[in-house]
């Protein structure tokens, strides 16, 4: 796997027009979102003196309408003349939301803004990746996993830039500057989509079909195991700010910096995981994912020094390639008809477990407190692997059907 090669993969997104929308509308929502995601935390517990125990109360607020309307959305865009108008939505909601919450007084009023406006969120990132499946259908694209890949590493992209650019604008000018950034890239997602039409692509009427049925019980399998390895995400996102600035001893600024290194082990890591799809299965390379997980939660539960935390984050980046990147494509497959269903699906995953993740957080902090509460990430991600297992084994058996029956007919 030569870097000419991992560069070739990008170049293959870059050089067609429809694909180079998405990579750029991805790197300029997760500049937003990572330039936020890690003063949240902060802001509530320092700022708006919340109590720790109720700052994962916001983040359930945030998910748990994203991950309504993800799925719902996700089916009703299947009978959708094209899905780009949803995601223009969902950008002037969330900008909106930012500008109200970047100025409110009340702690009230912050918790409703997740409510009514970032819902949208989850389902906007979801529709994204099904127009780009729109456009590797309607033009019968070889290699979807590349594809997936490639166009994440976008999100990765953005998230390089984005925690050092929010934890130093929070740092020099305040909290509520640096809130307004994902306010002003959301409106820049309206630019980015400016003249795009992708017309979804008709499926067949198989509801009826009992191998439908099938394949839908594996795709909400599926995105189940995806949600107990996002817990630990969430998870990770509430405490670990608090891990490192009380605990380590380090600053706001540095953990921006070790925000970053994750993603930037992405930048490498999402386009080999993109380019080993074309020689290995996805099965197997989806299972190495969730035991690189269970072995990452269980070395940051026991962590004791900051120098093993950016370890941890570069082993984190692999698990967000494989799972993240390589998953969708995964979960496309076990519903290849369903493309707007498998997308909301599989997005909103990242929903549930924050709604998840953070309950269970918020009970278990008092009692774990940080940085054990790390084991519990490190027991999930244990289970999802078994899970996982489980579903490939299922989702090989009708494959291996009939081939014997061709044989048998041969």
């Amino acid at each position: 796997m030569t870097p000419r090669r991992l560069f070739s993969s990008l170049t293959i997104v870059w050089a067609k027009p429809d694909y180079r929308t998405f990579f750029l509308l991805l790197l300029v929502s997760s500049i937003g979102t990572s330039a936020s995601a890690p003063l949240i935390a902060l802001y509530l517990v320092d700022r708006l003196h919340v109590p720790l125990s109720l700052v994962g109360l916001y983040f359930v607020c945030q998910a748990l309408p994203g991950f309504v309307a993800g799925v719902m959305i996700g089916r009703w865009s299947d009978r959708w003349r094209s899905r780009i108008p949803i995601i223009r939505v969902a950008s002037v909601s969330s900008a909106i939301g930012w500008v109200i919450f970047a100025f409110s007084p009340y702690v009230w009023l912050d918790y409703a803004v997740a409510v009514v406006f970032f819902g949208l969120g989850g389902a906007a990132m979801g529709q994204a990746f099904a127009a780009v499946h729109d456009v590797m259908t309607r033009d019968d694209e070889s290699q979807p996993g590349l594809i997936n890949s490639a166009v994440r590493t976008g999100w990765s992209f953005g998230f390089v830039f984005g925690p050092v650019l929010g934890t130093m604008l929070a740092a020099h000018a305040g909290f509520r500057i640096a809130f307004l950034v994902p306010a002003a890239l959301s409106l820049a997602n309206l630019v980015l989509l400016r003249g795009v039409d992708i017309p979804v692509v008709a499926r067949r009427d198989d509801r009826a079909a009992p191998e439908g049925f099938r394949s839908n019980l594996l795709l909400y399998l599926f995105a189940a195991l995806t949600v107990l390895v996002l817990c630990g995400t969430a998870i990770k996102n509430s405490y670990l700010p608090i891990d490192v600035t009380t605990h380590l001893h380090g600053t706001v600024g540095l953990y921006g910096t070790i925000v970053a290194v994750s993603p930037i082990v992405e930048l490498v890591a999402m386009p080999l995981c993109g380019i080993l799809s074309l020689r290995y299965p996805l099965g197997r390379l989806i299972a190495i994912g969730l035991g690189v997980a269970t072995v990452e939660y269980f070395l940051l539960s026991a962590s004791t020094a900051l120098w093993q935390i950016y370890l941890i984050q570069a082993m984190d980046a692999w698990v967000v390639a494989i799972i993240m990147g390589l998953g969708l494509t995964y979960a496309q497959r076990l519903a290849p008809d369903r493309a707007g269903l498998v997308s909301g699906t599989f997005g909103s995953s990242y929903g549930v477990a924050i709604v998840t993740g953070n309950l269970i957080g918020s009970a278990a902090v008092p009692l774990l407190g940080v940085p054990h509460i790390f084991f519990l990430p490190t027991a999930l991600c244990a289970v999802s692997l078994l899970t996982f297992l489980g579903i490939e084994r299922a989702s090989r058996r009708p494959v291996e059907q009939n081939v014997a029956a061709a044989s048998s007919a041969r």
